[in-house]
């Protein structure tokens, strides 16, 4: 993705496909509440589409709270069965209004401390 002289990032969505995720959302929060903390002092803002990809637990109840606990703004997508992650991302996709998006797992393999850097590179020109 390029961006135009004249196009700023104002806001940056990630897009997480999540299965079965009640016990690891509230860590990912917590790393969350971190980038909106470095983000809000750079002037941008973060939305965060969380997709339910047809989870049996309590993904999306837990979810929603921690998202609103932790004063994070988010769409929380439940979608009815299961139809694998590539779906659940171009769901995500399709629902993301930022200038600029990142794509993350919610287990903690994606580091979300890489998102400013990836941010920085973007604006240096980079394509991603």
């Amino acid at each position: 993705m390029i961006l135009d002289n004249d196009q700023i990032v104002r806001t940056l969505s990630v897009v997480v496909p999540t299965y079965n995720e009640e016990d690891g959302i509230l860590i990912f929060v917590e790393q969350l509440k971190l980038l909106k903390y470095e983000l809000d002092h750079a002037g941008l803002s973060v939305e965060v589409i969380l997709v339910n990809d047809g989870s049996n637990d309590m993904t999306e109840a837990r979810s929603i709270q921690a998202f609103e606990s932790a004063q994070i703004n988010s769409k929380v997508i439940t979608l009815l069965e299961n139809v694998g992650a590539h779906k659940a991302i171009r769901c995500g996709l399709e629902h993301a209004s930022g200038q600029a998006i990142a794509i993350m797992s919610s287990d903690g393999q994606d580091p979300i401390s890489v998102i400013p850097e990836m941010l920085n590179r973007l604006y240096a020109g980079s394509e991603i």
